[in-house]
């Protein structure tokens, strides 16, 4: 009895003193905010548009062969030359390392040696600021599954940040980031783990950016990806600042955008947005093949693809004043015209006829839309709804405002005053017509100025077609985009020189002055 006595009061020793004892330093603590002048917090450094930030991971996925490799390439030659040359201009040339996992230097090298022949991009315009490395050369491999969990590289790591702290590396490329680990890559918390430890860890400490190339995962995506299709999505979407997505050009968008070979093209929309835009607000590429001329005995020459900047046509940019008023005449002549496309009435029906284009063609029927929407947004023509020949409520497209006459814009809404009640006031020629109604048809724009003086005559038809004068826009742009690579100045008369040169062999010469206007209307209007 004692004993048991006894041993009670030791526990109860023991568990008064456990109680009085004071528990350990917690580790994590909150930490009050501090406030700060908004003005002194440093901005954040975009190194490249908005998809490439100075302390953070960005990433950009695709299928295979669409051309995620060819693209970071050419961002790489952008970034290190300082030119936009796929339309972005960086702040000044970086020093960029790319790690290349997949393929041996050689190819690294041809890869650069393309893209700086198609550019014109000399030795001394890198400046020393690119680095390149193979996985096959070097070992890049960071973590790999061990028997109890992720096991990191630490050596590996640390010469990584050693050699871009030393070489002052502004952007670091990794390709592909399934390469530098051994891991499954539908393992969201082993990749998350190793994108934010790893590179997020190295482009925070370092102040440097960091880009990763991924893939998407086998039979996703109907030839339309998102992020969400990429192997171990939710880590990229939550690891990376910025994720972008590739996808090649549909067989359907490249009839709509009137190309051959529509796998040349691809675009590029943000990853981590839900819906992506449509077609034509997109970010478009076009891959072209660059010989590199290095033909050996019974080897020829290799053949090697370079992205460049690529624009999806915009359907009205060879419609004139005059398209639109043989538009507005047809229109007004032959009616009613209904708006639904299935209709056998359909107003793009007359705009076509008048317009000489093609109903049945996906490029023209895309022309017609587009016009179509652009000039009822602008006025010229309205949408009614109104009973069919057979009483049902459909809706019809007749003309606006004609194209000579102006657009009237109505006043804002204000609350009156009693002077301005006074003022609007219906005075005798103010009151209503309550005579017998009476059809006046609609014979097209009036031919008088409101002074009663002839309207000045329209002008003559371009002496390009529509066609032509788009090839000759492209033609344009791509001579400027070869001058700004050359480091040549761009001027006006340089490239209706140029222009001129060409349209002498194919136009009359009271027309060459015309159609050079006609195109550089189009390209200043870019």
């Amino acid at each position: 009895m004692k004993q048991e006595q006894s041993g009670q009061s030791a526990a109860e020793a023991r568990l008064k003193g456990a109680r009085t004892k004071p528990s350990p330093e917690p580790k994590t603590k909150a930490t009050p905010h501090v406030w700060r002048d908004p003005k002194l917090i440093r901005p954040r450094d975009f190194l490249y548009g908005d998809c490439v930030i100075r302390g953070y991971i960005s990433g950009i996925i695709s299928m295979g062969g669409v051309g995620k490799t060819s693209e970071i390439q050419a961002e790489i030659a952008a970034m290190v030359t300082g030119r936009a040359l796929l339309g972005i201009r960086p702040k000044h040339p970086y020093r960029v390392w790319y790690i290349n996992l997949e393929d041996p230097q050689e190819e690294i090298d041809r890869r650069f040696a393309a893209i700086f022949k198609h550019y014109g991009i000399t030795e001394s315009d890198i400046g020393g600021r690119l680095f390149t490395d193979s996985g096959r050369m070097k070992n890049f491999v960071v973590a790999r599954e061990g028997r109890s969990g992720i096991e990191f590289e630490k050596q590996i790591i640390v010469d990584i940040a050693t050699s871009v702290r030393e070489n002052t590396i502004d952007y670091f490329v990794v390709d592909p980031f399934v390469n530098c680990a051994r891991f499954a890559e539908n393992d969201n918390n082993t990749m998350a783990a190793i994108i934010e430890k790893v590179w997020a860890g190295i482009a925070e400490r370092q102040n440097c950016a960091g880009g990763l190339v991924h893939h998407v995962r086998k039979g996703g995506g109907n030839n339309s990806y998102t992020v969400e299709d990429a192997r171990g999505a939710g880590a990229l979407i939550n690891s990376c600042r910025n994720v972008r997505v590739l996808n090649v050009m549909t067989k359907d968008e490249g009839k709509k955008a009137g190309v051959e070979r529509h796998r040349s093209y691809f675009r590029i929309d943000n990853g981590k947005a839900n819906l992506a835009p449509p077609s034509e607000e997109s970010e478009w590429r076009k891959i072209v093949s660059v010989d590199l001329g290095n033909a050996a005995g019974d080897c020829p020459a290799d053949h090697i693809g370079v992205v460049t900047p690529w624009l999806w046509p915009d359907p009205l940019a060879n419609l004139t004043d005059d398209d639109l008023y043989a538009a507005q005449k047809a229109v007004s002549e032959n009616g009613p015209w209904r708006k639904d496309s299935q209709a056998k009435n359909w107003v793009g029906k007359a705009i076509a006829q008048a317009l000489n284009l093609d109903t049945d063609a996906d490029t023209d029927r895309t022309t017609i839309r587009g016009a179509l929407k652009r000039w009822t947004d602008d006025k010229r023509f309205r949408e009614v709804e109104r009973e069919d020949d057979r009483r049902r409520k459909r809706w019809f497209v007749e003309v606006g405002v004609w194209v000579n006459e102006p657009v009237v814009k109505p006043a804002a809404v204000r609350s009156a005053t009693p002077a301005a009640k006074a003022a609007a006031k219906p005075k005798s020629d103010d009151l209503p017509y309550t005579g017998p109604v009476v059809d006046v048809p609609d014979l097209g724009p009036d031919p008088l100025n409101q002074d009663g003086t002839p309207r000045a005559a329209r002008p003559a038809k371009p002496p390009l077609t529509p066609g032509h004068a788009r090839e000759l826009h492209t033609r344009s742009l791509n001579w400027i985009a070869a001058q700004e690579a050359n480091g040549s100045e761009v001027s006006t008369a340089a490239l209706e020189a140029e222009l001129r040169t060409v349209l002498r062999q194919e136009l009359a010469l009271d027309e060459v002055d015309a159609a050079i206007a006609q195109v550089m209307n189009l390209v200043f209007a870019v």
